[in-house]
């Protein structure tokens, strides 16, 4: 156990998270008998769904006894005190994250690249609802709760701060790009994930304000793009990042000006 606390301990901040994959992957293949194609075709995300369970048993556990902590999960940055405080900041997040949406959108309209079509159904609806919390609690429980306070117990917290922004555009970039949209891509992956971290600090320690940011930008977008609006293949990829084949604007330079002014005003807020 004394060796699990050591701060020179690598090795299980390494294989944490990947081990609860592997054994979400495991424990879903017996399903593949069945030969159903809607098990099939989901069978990646029951994996996922069972590895995050994991994570969620073990996560208070690892709190107490990696980092000493007598109350994980306000370590953690979940908080059942303040109720109406964490739905305050929640939808906070949520505003911020409609800010950088309509400010993309005016920028797109403004070039003629929009065309509206409003295509609403109730499973959009469902499945944005689904990523506003899923996305948002799931990754920043991850990301900002226990790679953050981990980076931070190994390194300190300015290390931890450019630490969880890099893994975090790591794990989210895509690799098969060119080398300018992907440098565009990991930018505005990194400045989110500052700002995310910002916030957090920001909110004394609470992670809701990341979830809502978070959570409302993939809800967001999806929503936008997929009921709201189609954007043409001639929008300028500098300026809106991969356009719309990605669904992911934040290598575009407009994203990525946005996040970082959004940054330098939460970095003022806090001096």
């Amino acid at each position: 156990m004394a060796f699990f606390r050591r701060r020179n301990n690598y090795l299980a901040t390494l294989i944490f998270v990947p081990s609860l994959y592997l054994i979400g992957w495991a424990f879903v293949q017996p399903l593949q008998i069945f030969s159903i194609n809607w098990i099939d075709n989901n069978l990646s995300l029951f994996g996922t769904i069972i590895s995050f369970i994991l994570f969620l048993i073990l996560l208070p556990k690892w709190a107490k006894i990696r980092w000493s902590s007598s109350q994980p999960w306000r370590d953690l940055g979940i908080s059942r005190k303040h109720n109406l405080n964490r739905f305050f900041l929640f939808f906070k997040g949520i505003l911020v994250a409609i800010s950088l949406i309509l400010v993309l959108l005016i920028a797109l309209n403004i070039g003629g690249w929009l065309m509206w079509k409003f295509d609403i159904t109730n499973s959009l609806v469902l499945n944005a609802i689904a990523l506003l919390f899923g996305v948002g609690i799931a990754e920043e429980l991850i990301f900002r709760g226990w790679l953050l306070e981990e980076i931070k117990f190994l390194f300190g917290k300015r290390s931890s701060l450019i630490g969880q922004a890099v893994i975090f555009s790591l794990v989210h970039i895509r690799f098969d790009l060119g080398f300018l949209p992907l440098l565009g891509l990991f930018a505005g992956l990194f400045f989110l994930a500052l700002l995310l971290a910002q916030i957090r600090d920001l909110d004394k320690n609470s992670l809701w304000g990341c979830v809502g940011l978070h959570g409302g930008l993939v809800a967001g977008w999806f929503f936008t793009v997929h009921g709201l609006l189609e954007i043409q293949s001639s929008a300028p990829v500098f300026l809106f990042g991969l356009g719309a084949d990605s669904g992911n604007p934040l290598g575009g330079l407009i994203a990525i000006v946005v996040i970082f002014f959004f940054l330098v005003f939460i970095s003022r807020l806090k001096q």
